[in-house]
């Protein structure tokens, strides 16, 4: 590589450019071909065949067999001839550029790329010391991972989420705010593909940033801890039936159930916060970024169970002490 950053920069440019490029073409006739497949299947079913037209889908499949196998030894080759050398980059926007354009080519082109092989880069990179490219990391495995759940492929990250999930957990309060955002969405996304192999770990640990009172990392745990929060409040239909014969002799059955996030986030929020004296201002942060972010529950049919006391937007004062 050359010794002059604005060249390399420039260079590095024009080759993401045009590995991208070259990915959308072949993803286009991957497509194209499955397309075109699944009409001669068709064609082929029918009872009075017309040989003329399946002699021209032939030539067609073979037409874009060609392409597709020439467009995928150049996106090989770029990714192995290029991007091996320019992702470990002595500049940092160099090894930014590189991951965004791999996270980018792995969502157009699973079949070939979504392998421990490509996705590995991209796991080693949240370790830089420059914000940017483990902010671009994690971007770009979020994007991954969204793009796999869609097209069913998580068994491909299966290998990756264990390897890796430690350190996206750590990220969670990277030094650097984008980061650390983007880390706890990241987060967020692995739940939801219920690839997280300790749900409860990791959230504990997304939950230490409660303690920067940083507004753009509080929404962005909102929604995980909504979900970790709101597992507390359904319990199993064998237990909630108990409950519910237990309710009609008392009139706390009710109580106790609404209560069960409550004692869960208090758990979480003590272990946070480190004494009671400072609970106060721990469930304060968690509340204003529940509510404030668009994730306020007075609208479904079914109340939330938070709908009570100081996690209520009608509730006490965020100061109300809860003990």
């Amino acid at each position: 590589g050359s010794h002059h950053r604005g060249l390399r920069h420039t260079a590095t440019e024009a080759a993401m450019a045009l590995l991208v490029r070259l990915a959308e073409a072949l993803a286009d006739a991957d497509a194209s071909r499955a397309r075109l497949a699944r009409q001669s299947v068709v064609s082929s079913a029918a009872k009075k065949p017309r040989s003329q037209a399946a002699a021209a889908s032939r030539a067609e499949l073979e037409a874009l067999d060609a392409d597709a196998a020439a467009l995928r030894e150049m996106v090989l080759s770029l990714v192995e001839g290029v991007f091996i050398e320019r992702y470990r980059d002595t500049l940092y926007e160099v090894r930014a550029l590189s991951l965004t354009t791999l996270g980018r080519c792995i969502v157009l082109l699973p079949a070939d790329l979504l392998d421990d092989r490509f996705t590995k880069y991209l796991g080693w990179m949240l370790n830089d010391a420059a914000p940017a490219v483990r902010t671009a990391a994690v971007v770009a495995l979020g994007a991954v991972y969204k793009s796999a759940a869609q097209a069913s492929r998580l068994d491909g990250l299966a290998n990756f989420s264990q390897r890796f999930e430690p350190r996206i957990a750590e990220m969670c309060l990277d030094v650097d705010s984008r980061a650390s955002v983007e880390a706890i969405k990241l987060l967020n996304t692995l739940h939801d593909a219920g690839h997280l192999a300790d749900p409860d770990g990791a959230t504990r640990q997304a939950l230490a940033v409660l303690q920067l009172d940083e507004p753009q990392q509080l929404r962005a745990l909102a929604p995980l801890l909504k979900k970790y929060l709101g597992a507390a409040a359904e319990a199993p239909p064998a237990e909630a039936r108990a409950k519910k014969r237990k309710r009609r002799g008392s009139g706390a059955g009710g109580a106790a159930s609404a209560a069960a996030p409550l004692a869960k986030l208090a758990s979480l929020a003590h272990s946070t916060a480190g004494s009671l004296s400072r609970l106060d201002g721990v469930c304060a942060r968690v509340n204003r970024p529940l509510h404030e972010g668009g994730l306020s529950w007075k609208n479904k049919t079914r109340p939330y169970p938070f709908e009570c006391g100081w996690m209520s937007p009608r509730g006490a004062p965020a100061g109300t002490p809860l003990l």
